[in-house]
């Protein structure tokens, strides 16, 4: 099994990063690699140190065009390698001895197509931390070199932490080659969130496995954007993705553990492949939701329900069900007309009424103590009102969207979590 090992490098002032990166590579327990240099823009073969050049190892190629965008000088560099497995590890990090090794024995597994792991995190300048232990990562000590960096858990795969750049696998990142050509690869037409979008596909075609182990040292400078103004821009980009996306990513974990996904009140216009319970004939399950939902409890995994619960009389009660029926880390995708417009007032058939407020007695720790005795305990990714289309805001008819996460034992998942 060989490995490519990919660095795109484009400021000639950083090349003394490959120097350290290149000692490490050395270090490498496994030694069947290659290490494809891809030189783009201002960069070029006479930045790269002698000791660089002169590996017969390391493959160096000149773009014969500047890009700015990161996909694209991505997947051109990519497709240079030849080994087995693509190993992607930027200019100004390193790997840990062990990291080609222990790739390698994951990757003995013949079905496992992509494989990443922990990483620990090495701050020029100061001790911050990009990964916030509010939004559930968990940090730990780890020396390197005689220092003391901060490793990171990265999350295991769930359609919550593939939805986050940040909670995306994180460095190192391999890909089976052969299956990282068969789902195209990166996207060149994005200038960033190229990886944001990779990792979403991999995880939507392809196994993978986390190494629970730090693989890589991951350096902040001046110049990661976790540090530049446009990681507000990466940040918005990362929101349209995941909301674009949400549903098949969900779908899928659906599929993987076998829960089913249904749509309560989509008797009329189910949503297409779910599972309908509604009073109307013809549904999968025909019954009364103000009687309750008739199914298992935790035997599903995601839940529709687009303008229902305002016909039904009670709110906690719905809410209940809802919680009951969704496994742990369940996905609940509600859409109610918004008592901040008229729609929700004027319909004679709505008998209760919500707004982005009401969710918050079920995900809220201090407003759920309202409600006695209750266990329903929920995760917030979205709550957000808007006016769907033109006619509608013409109307004042506002519509309430929340993404719900059905909170039970299990283990934590990423984002910030109130109840």
């Amino acid at each position: 099994m060989k490995f490519s090992i990919i660095t795109p490098e484009h400021n000639p002032r950083n090349v003394f990063y490959l120097l350290e990166l290149y000692e490490s590579i050395k270090e490498q327990t496994y030694t069947n690699w290659e290490w494809i240099l891809y030189l783009n823009g201002p960069c070029k073969l006479e930045h790269i140190p002698e000791s660089i050049q002169n590996d017969s190892r390391v493959f160096i190629h000149e773009a014969t065009e500047t890009s700015n965008f990161v996909g694209h000088i991505k997947n051109r560099s990519f497709k240079l390698g030849t080994g087995d497995i693509l190993v992607e590890v930027d200019h100004d990090d390193m790997i840990t001895p062990d990291c080609l090794e222990e790739l390698h024995n994951a990757f003995q597994d013949k079905s496992v197509g992509f494989v990443y792991s922990d990483n620990a995190v090495l701050h020029m300048q100061n001790n911050f931390i990009p990964y916030d232990s509010s939004y559930g990562w968990k940090h730990r000590p780890f020396i390197w070199k005689g220092k003391e960096l901060t490793a990171m858990y990265s999350w295991e795969p769930s359609s919550h932490a593939i939805g986050y750049i940040w909670f995306s696998p994180d460095h190192v990142r391999a890909w089976r080659k052969s299956e990282y050509d068969r789902i195209g690869g990166y996207d060149e037409t994005y200038e960033y969130c190229d990886d944001h979008d990779l990792v979403m596909r991999t995880y939507l075609n392809i196994k993978m496995v986390r190494i629970p182990k730090v693989l890589y040292i991951y350096r902040i400078t001046g110049e990661n954007n976790s540090l530049f103004t446009k990681n507000a821009e990466i940040q918005v980009k990362t929101k349209e993705l995941f909301r674009e996306r949400i549903r098949t990513l969900a779908e899928k974990e659906a599929k993987d553990r076998g829960l089913l996904c249904i749509d309560i009140g989509g008797g009329l216009n189910p949503y297409p492949g779910y599972t309908t319970v509604d009073l109307r004939e013809g549904s999968d399950y025909v019954c009364d939701l103000n009687n309750g939902i008739p199914l298992p409890d935790n035997s599903v995994f995601v839940l529709n329900a687009s303008h229902i619960i305002e016909h039904l009389h009670d709110k906690t009660k719905i809410m209940g069900e809802i919680h009951r029926v969704l496994a742990h880390g369940g996905w609940a995708f509600i859409e109610v007309p918004s008592t901040d417009g008229r729609g929700a007032f004027q319909d004679p058939t709505h008998v209760s009424y919500w707004n982005e407020n009401s969710f918050l007695y079920y995900t809220n720790s201090y407003l759920a103590n309202f409600i006695d005795n209750t266990t329903i305990r929920f995760q917030e990714y979205r709550r957000e009102t808007y006016f769907p289309n033109e006619w509608m805001k013409n109307m004042n008819s506002c519509v309430t969207t929340v993404w719900l996460v059905a909170i039970k034992d299990g283990p934590r998942y990423p984002g910030i979590l109130n109840i």
